[in-house]
């Protein structure tokens, strides 16, 4: 009884350690959490949006520049009397290709508005939706991981109690029938 009761002694030791080793896993997972929230939350998040809002103001700059080059040439065109219909092709050929050009500038432009308001309303929120809840799941585990150690510790404190009862009345009994 006594040797089982060394080795009973023996596993709590070992139980201790891997608790403490679980509790610092899991606080290291709720650091790791507030630290992804954090960096999203203060800094990737804004950067985001920025860049997005750059992209929607590039695009419109774009579109602006090809849509007076488009106006420009067509007043060109339309004021222009050409001498044969060679230089009139060529120059109604370069209107449609700056008229095509203006198209997908505004196609662009109202792509990356699009992108911006998808950004706002979806990708930004369900971000940081998403990272707080990791963070909350990982509090919850550490609470649960602290519980958890702390009662196996108190079921290995009990073995041990009642080890130690059953040594003394294994004595007790040996002098009775001594």
């Amino acid at each position: 009884k006594q040797k089982s009761m060394e080795i009973t002694c023996e596993e709590r030791e070992i139980l201790v350690s891997s608790n403490n080793a679980d509790i610092k896993s899991a606080e290291n997972r709720v650091t790791e959490a507030e630290e992804a929230f954090n960096k999203y939350w203060k800094l990737q998040g804004p950067k985001n949006k920025d860049n997005q809002q750059l992209a929607v103001d590039n695009a419109e700059h774009k579109y602006k520049q090809a849509e007076t080059e488009y106006k420009k040439y067509w007043d060109t065109v339309n004021h222009t009397v050409y001498s044969n219909e060679k230089e009139e092709s060529d120059a109604k050929a370069k209107l449609l290709a700056l008229k095509k050009a203006m198209q997908t500038a505004q196609v662009e432009f109202k792509n990356s508005q699009t992108d911006l308001k998808m950004f706002k309303r979806y990708t930004h929120p369900n971000t940081i939706s998403s990272l707080k809840n990791k963070l909350e799941e990982a509090k919850l585990n550490l609470k649960k991981t602290k519980i958890r150690t702390a009662s196996s510790l108190v079921q290995k404190d009990n073995q041990i109690y009642n080890q130690k009862t059953r040594i003394k009345k294994n004595k007790r009994d040996l002098k009775k029938h001594e």
